[in-house]
């Protein structure tokens, strides 16, 4: 067994350890994911959901298949 120091990626996930913390950065999986389906060029949001957004449950709705979402 080899002690290769302090981790600095796992999955694509860029790890950063310190005294303040563990932090992960998905920056670069994100960006690679991105170029791999040509999407570089889309527009962005910071933010998936549109500001002051209200959603609501709509209970008369169709069912869905849960499990595509888990």
């Amino acid at each position: 067994m080899t002690d290769l120091g302090k981790m600095r990626h796992f999955l694509g996930v860029k790890v950063i350890q310190n005294d303040a913390g563990i932090f992960i950065c998905q920056r670069w999986y994100a960006h690679e994911v991105l170029a791999r389906l040509s999407m570089m060029d889309n527009n962005f949001v910071r933010n998936p959901i549109v500001p002051e957004t209200i959603m609501s449950k709509d209970d008369e709705g169709a069912p869905i298949n849960a499990s595509k979402f888990k």
